[in-house]
C-alpha cells in the first residue's frame, strides 16, 4: 500500500458484455459492459470507499442526487416541479434540457479524473492508489458464452460493477453545475438536466445556444462525449 504495488492478478478484470433490452445485438452499443473483479480486490476498494465517501459526499453539489445514500431520482422530480410551479407564481414559462452522456463510464478521462480528485482530497497518496487501481488494470472480454479475448489494457473510464465506480463517476460530473450554464442544475445517475424560467417563447432558442456552447467546451476539457441529438428542451 505504501509503495503503491498491487498484485497483477488482483487488476485483471473479466468484462461480461450484457445486452441491453429490444437493442440489436450485431451492434457494439448494445450491451453494457460489466467488470467481474477478483475478491481481494474489491475487499481493498470496500475499504477505501468506507474511508473516503464520508468525505467526498459533503464536497459534492447539493443538487446531485445520483448512487448518494439518502437521495434518489425522487428529488429530482421534485426539484423540477417546483421550477415549473415557481415559474407559474411568476408568470413566466419554465424550460428544462435534458443531457444523455454517451458511454458515460467508459469515457471518463483518467487525468481529469486524477485532477479532480486532488481537488478534493488532501491526502495525495490515497488518490494515486485510487488510480493505479482504476488506470493501471487490464482485463479480458467475454459475452458470458463466447470464449474470452486477448488482454488488454484499460486506457480510459470506471468499470461497471466496481465498488468505487459509482462515486468515481459523481466525482468526474460533480463540476459540470459551474461550466457557465445557470439556473438550477441535477443528476440522476448518467442523465442530467438543467431548468430555466424565461419571460418569452423566444428565450429558449438562446438557453439552447447557452447550453450547447457550455456543454461542449466541458466535453472538450474532459474528453467526454455529449451527443447533440440527445440534447432535448
Amino acid at each position: 500500500m505504501r509503495q503503491l504495488k498491487i498484485p497483477k492478478i488482483w487488476r485483471r478484470a473479466v468484462i461480461v458484455a450484457i445486452p441491453k433490452p429490444e437493442k440489436p445485438l450485431g451492434a457494439l452499443k448494445s450491451y453494457r459492459p460489466i467488470s467481474l473483479l477478483c475478491a481481494p480486490f474489491n475487499i481493498l476498494e470496500r475499504l477505501i470507499y468506507a474511508h473516503v465517501e464520508a468525505i467526498i459526499d459533503l464536497l459534492l453539489p447539493q443538487e446531485q442526487a445520483g448512487f448518494r445514500h439518502g437521495r434518489s431520482a425522487v428529488d429530482q422530480v421534485t426539484l423540477l416541479t417546483q421550477d415549473i410551479e415557481d415559474s407559474f407564481a411568476v408568470k413566466k414559462k419554465a424550460g428544462a434540457v435534458f443531457v444523455d452522456v454517451t458511454a458515460a463510464y467508459d469515457n471518463v478521462c483518467h487525468r481529469g479524473l486524477t485532477c479532480k480528485l486532488l481537488r478534493l482530497l488532501r491526502d495525495r497518496h490515497m488518490v494515486h492508489m485510487i488510480m493505479e487501481m482504476v488506470g493501471n488494470c487490464n482485463f479480458t472480454l467475454t459475452t458470458g458464452n463466447s470464449k474470452r479475448s486477448t488482454l488488454r489494457r484499460i486506457k480510459k473510464g470506471v468499470p461497471w460493477g466496481s465498488v468505487l465506480g459509482h462515486l468515481l463517476f459523481n466525482i468526474y460530473l460533480s463540476d459540470l453545475s459551474t461550466m457557465g450554464v445557470n439556473r438550477n442544475f441535477s443528476r440522476e445517475g448518467q442523465n442530467r438536466h438543467f431548468a430555466y424560467l424565461f419571460q418569452f417563447v423566444g428565450e429558449a432558442s438562446v438557453m439552447q445556444m447557452d447550453v450547447n456552447k457550455n456543454i461542449q467546451c466541458y466535453g472538450n476539457s474532459y474528453i467526454q462525449c455529449f451527443p447533440y441529438n440527445k440534447i432535448l428542451h
